[in-house]
């Protein structure tokens, strides 16, 4: 990679840090308010080298991150501390994920960024992981400047991040239903156990850095077979009559989960806290009613179809969980939630616990 020497332009830069306040909604205390404004700034006003070039500016802080576009090609030009100017070149095949070519941009490029961010070694493993796009690098340009600014220094400009970042998974999951019947409901003076059962389904996530780097929306969708068994003794109202009956319920679900959550930290392995809405349907149910009736020595049994009153479920989910991520873009996450089914038509009140491990892209 070339290395320049350039000396910083003073009028530019207030010119530009002017711009800044009038465009993104600048603030006295450093943060800025993203709008999606392009600032751009002509190369000579970086480096005589750079004369006749138009680079789009990415961050202005203690280091400066600017990039131009040429011939299906990337220049990303970042000034350190000292005014001395990087040039990193990325690719179009590079950036559409080719592993062949990214392997020796990676090379490269980690050994120039460590040699720019040398005073902050606690980025060189965030630096391993970068990505050559204008979003990471100017992520990891604003952490080198949390990093390393000293009180008076603040960020003049940071370019707005992806509006979405969407991720797509597997799960598989443990699920622990309780049903609790009520008076006058349906199974009343029915002892039911609790149904355990597995789930397995598809998650859809999205993190939405305009709002925070940490914050995102996620969508699951599982199926899976629950079966709750319950039963009843007591007498009839006749001393020599007695019933005994057993409830199987068996369904098949669709369960599906809308949940914001918050991700604390920026290292691999980070604990998180989610929660939202929580919503089951019965696609398909199969239970039935044993009856044992006693009359003294004689008894009468008999099995009818029970039809499940639960079609649709509503509710609430809590979800605490820890998510471990690689430099493959691999992530593996586990979590524990409780949900709260208070809109139902299942006889009784309506509780779950579940154990969730999954992997996502």
């Amino acid at each position: 990679m070339p290395l320049f020497k350039c000396q910083p332009c003073f009028p530019v830069r207030v010119a530009l840090l002017s711009l800044v306040i009038c465009a993104t909604g600048f603030s006295a205390y450093g943060q800025t308010t993203y709008k999606g404004n392009l600032v751009t700034i002509m190369g000579e006003d970086v480096s005589p080298q750079l004369t006749g070039q138009v680079l789009r500016v990415l961050f202005d802080g203690t280091a400066d991150l600017y990039v131009r576009n040429e011939n299906n090609t990337s220049y990303y030009y970042i000034t350190d501390r000292g005014g001395r100017l990087f040039t990193l070149t990325v690719p179009s095949n590079v950036r559409t994920g080719k592993k062949d070519q990214t392997d020796s941009w990676r090379q490269g490029v980690v050994s120039v960024l460590k040699v720019v961010m040398q005073d902050a070694p606690s980025l060189f493993g965030r630096i391993e992981s970068v990505s050559p796009d204008m979003y990471d690098l100017t992520e990891l340009m604003r952490e080198y400047h949390v990093a390393t600014a000293k009180p008076d220094e603040i960020i003049i400009y940071e370019a707005p991040p992806r509006a979405f970042v969407p991720h797509a998974g597997l799960f598989v999951a443990w699920n622990e239903d309780f049903l609790k019947p009520r008076k006058s409901d349906e199974l009343e003076g029915f002892a039911i156990d609790p149904a355990f059962y597995p789930t397995a389904g598809i998650t859809l996530k999205t993190f939405l850095p305009r709002i925070n780097q940490n914050f995102s929306v996620t969508l699951d969708v599982s199926f899976g077979k629950r079966y709750f068994y319950g039963f009843y003794s007591g007498n009839t109202g006749s001393p020599q009559s007695y019933l005994y009956q057993e409830v199987h319920m068996h369904n098949y679900l669709i369960m599906a989960d809308m949940i914001a959550g918050y991700s604390f930290g920026h290292g691999r392995i980070r604990p998180s806290i989610s929660g939202g809405i929580c919503s089951r349907a019965v696609i398909s149910d199969s239970s039935r009613m044993d009856i044992d009736q006693f009359f003294g020595s004689m008894v009468i049994s008999g099995s009818y179809l029970y039809i499940t009153k639960e079609k649709y479920s509503l509710g609430i989910i809590l979800s605490p969980g820890l998510s471990i991520d690689f430099p493959s873009k691999l992530s593996i996450t586990a979590s524990i939630s409780y949900s709260d089914l208070f809109i139902s038509d299942a006889p009784g009140s309506y509780r779950s616990i579940s154990m969730k491990l999954g992997i996502t892209l």
